[in-house]
C-alpha cells in the first residue's frame, strides 16, 4: 500500500471515529471526490494562499482544506489522523445553542446528511496541502441544529479504530481522567448517569497540545437528562527525541518548525446573510410603473444618517465582470432545473446597484425592496457580509449560498412560507427571464467593511400557486 493510500484510509477512519462520537452515519469513500480533492490539493500546493474551490462555492460538494508549512529544509508532512484532528478542534468555536460559530471545518466533518468522502494531499517546497471533499455538502444555512448533534455518550474516539499513530502521537504523555466536581455546577441537582473521556493530541503551530474531552450525562429524579462537554488542554513538555522525529533547538525545546493553517470557515449566518424573502405574491400583482426606486415605497432600511454617508465610487468594468460571473453561476444552476438561462438587463443592473449602495452604507439589516419595474414588483435576492477586513466574496460563493437553500425545498408542492428557501426558488424560477446585479463595498463608521450583493429578477418568481410549474426537480 502506498503512503498516499494509507493516508486516505487513515483519514477516513479518523473521520468515522469522530462521527461515531456524534452518533451520525459513517462516511463511505468515493473515488470521484478523491479525484477532485487531489486535483485541487495539487493546485493549492502551488498557490500562495488558501481559497475555496469553484465546486465548493457552487455547493456541488463540501470542502475542508489544511496546509502545513515549514522553514526547515526537511519536507513537511501530515498524517490523516492529524489533519482530521485539526479540523475537528473547531468544535470549540461552535455554539450548539444557536447553531453558529466559526467552526465550518468541524461542522462539515460531522454533518449528519453527508454520506461520501474523498481526500487528496500534495507537496510543494516547504509545504503540504490537504483537501477533503464531501457529498452531499454540509454547512447548509438554517440546518445546523439538526445536522450537528453534540458528542454522544460513546467510547469511540479518534484513537480507536484509526490507523496506527505516528511516533510523535505515541510519545504523548498519559493524561489521568479525573472526576468532575459539579457541587457548584447548575446541574448539581442531577446525578451523573454516565461519563466518557477522550484524550488525543493536536498541533497548535509548533507546539503539541494534549486535549482531553469529557462528556458527562446527568439525570434528575424524574428521568430528565442533560449533557455537559468539558475540555482541558495541556501543552506537552519538550522531549529529547532524536533528530529523525524533531529538530533540537538551542534553547532546549523541541519542534519541527512547522505551522498548520486551515481554511477558516464560519457557520454563522451573520457572515454572509440574506433577508427573509417576501411571502409569495399573488399572480398578476401589479404596482405603479417605475424605473427607479421610489423613496416612499422602497424598503432600503437607510436612516437619515446613512443618507449622509458618501457612496463608494463605482468601477463599471469591475461591476460588469462581477455581474457576468453571477449570471453564469445562476444559469449553471437553472440548467439543472430545466429553466432557460437569464439575460442581463442594464436597467435592472442599475436598479440593483442603487439598492446595493444604499444598503452598504446603512447600519441596519438587509430588507427586501418594494421597487417596481414595468408595472410589476421585482423578484430579488440580497446578501451581505460585514467583516473587519476589506475581504471580498466571489459571485460563485454568493450564488452557491442562495442555491443551497434548495435542500429545504419540497418539490411538487405549493408552499405558504418560503423563508427557508425563497432565494433558491427565485433563482431557478422558470418564468423569470431577466437579471440585474448590483454590488457595493463600503466602510462603516466603526471601521468595519460591509459588502452587499443584490439580484433583481423579472418577471418575479415565488408567485403563489405557481411553484409546481416553475420550480422543477433537478435533472438526474
Amino acid at each position: 500500500m502506498s503512503k498516499l493510500a494509507k493516508f486516505r484510509l487513515e483519514a477516513l477512519s479518523a473521520h468515522n471515529s469522530y462521527r461515531k462520537m456524534h452518533d451520525v452515519p459513517l462516511l463511505e469513500y468515493d473515488s470521484e471526490l478523491e479525484s477532485s480533492a487531489q486535483e485541487y490539493a495539487e493546485e493549492l500546493a502551488e498557490a500562495e494562499e488558501l481559497r475555496v474551490s469553484h465546486g465548493a462555492s457552487l455547493g456541488i460538494f463540501g470542502e475542508n482544506i489544511s496546509r502545513r508549512t515549514s522553514s526547515k529544509k526537511r519536507r513537511p508532512d501530515i498524517s490523516g489522523a492529524e489533519v482530521t484532528s485539526l479540523w475537528y478542534r473547531d468544535i470549540e468555536k461552535f455554539d450548539y445553542a444557536r447553531g453558529t460559530g466559526r467552526a465550518g471545518n468541524f461542522t462539515q466533518l460531522v454533518w449528519r446528511d453527508t454520506r461520501l468522502f474523498g481526500i487528496g494531499k500534495a507537496h510543494a517546497p516547504g509545504r503540504v496541502v490537504v483537501v477533503a471533499h464531501y457529498s452531499p455538502a454540509g454547512n447548509v444555512r438554517g440546518h445546523f441544529l439538526e445536522n450537528v448533534p453534540p458528542p454522544a455518550a460513546s467510547d469511540a474516539g479518534p484513537g480507536k479504530g484509526a490507523a496506527p499513530e505516528s511516533r510523535r502521537e505515541r510519545r504523548r504523555p498519559a493524561v489521568t481522567s479525573t472526576a468532575l466536581d459539579v457541587s457548584e455546577d447548575p446541574l448539581f441537582n442531577y446525578r451523573v448517569k454516565s461519563r466518557q473521556v477522550d484524550t488525543h493530541e493536536v498541533r497548535e503551530g509548533r507546539a503539541a497540545v494534549v486535549v482531553r474531552r469529557e462528556l458527562v450525562e446527568y439525570e434528575d429524579t424524574e428521568g430528565h437528562t442533560k449533557q455537559k462537554l468539558v475540555e482541558e488542554r495541556q501543552r506537552r513538555q519538550a522531549s529529547s527525541s532524536g533528530p529523525e522525529d524533531e529538530d533540537s533547538r538551542s534553547d532546549g525545546s523541541s519542534g519541527s518548525g512547522a505551522e498548520d493553517e486551515t481554511a477558516d470557515q464560519e457557520t454563522s449566518p451573520s457572515y454572509l446573510t440574506s433577508p427573509a424573502p417576501p411571502t409569495p405574491t399573488k399572480a398578476g400583482t401589479r404596482e405603479p410603473p417605475a424605473t427607479t426606486p421610489n423613496p416612499a415605497t422602497a424598503a432600503t432600511g437607510a436612516a437619515a444618517d446613512d443618507a449622509k454617508r458618501p457612496i463608494p465610487k463605482r468601477n463599471p468594468a469591475e461591476l460588469h465582470r462581477f455581474a457576468k460571473h453571477v449570471l453564469a453561476a445562476i444559469n449553471h444552476h437553472r440548467k439543472h432545473h430545466d429553466a432557460r438561462p437569464l439575460r442581463l438587463s442594464s436597467e435592472l443592473c442599475e436598479l440593483a446597484q442603487q439598492l446595493a449602495e444604499q444598503q452598504a452604507v446603512s447600519d441596519e439589516k438587509l430588507r427586501p425592496s418594494s421597487v417596481s419595474y414595468r408595472g410589476q414588483r421585482l423578484g430579488q435576492s440580497l446578501a451581505a457580509r460585514v467583516s473587519a477586513a476589506n475581504t471580498d466574496a466571489s459571485a460563485e460563493h454568493v450564488v452557491g449560498l442562495w442555491y443551497a437553500e434548495g435542500r429545504a425545498y419540497e418539490y411538487r408542492t405549493e408552499p405558504s412560507d418560503i423563508e427557508p428557501f425563497g432565494n433558491f426558488t427565485q433563482l431557478v424560477w422558470k418564468a423569470s427571464q431577466e437579471l440585474g446585479v448590483g454590488r457595493c463595498m463600503a466602510q462603516l463608521p466603526g471601521g468595519a467593511y460591509k459588502l452587499v450583493v443584490v439580484c433583481y429578477y423579472f418577471p418575479t418568481g415565488n408567485v403563489s400557486f405557481e411553484f409546481r410549474a416553475n420550480v422543477l426537480p433537478p435533472k438526474k
